[in-house]
């Protein structure tokens, strides 16, 4: 829990990430909670991305209903 904490702080940190926050707070609104849906490629919900050196970009978390 701890690990997931620090990560959603680093995302909303990013000024980068405005249209992010503002989606995430709205769906958090809605009732939609942050779940670890495993290593996967990003589908275009509001998601924390992670993007390696070598490799695709991935998903670990992202908002479910």
């Amino acid at each position: 829990m701890q690990d997931l904490l620090a990560v959603i702080i680093v995302a909303l940190a990013s000024a980068n990430n405005a249209e992010f926050i503002e989606r995430s707070n709205e769906q958090i609104a809605q009732g939609y909670k942050w779940t670890y849906v495993g290593k996967q490629a990003p589908s275009g919900d509001p998601a924390i991305t992670v993007k390696p050196e070598h490799g695709d970009e991935y998903i670990l978390f992202k908002l479910t209903k």
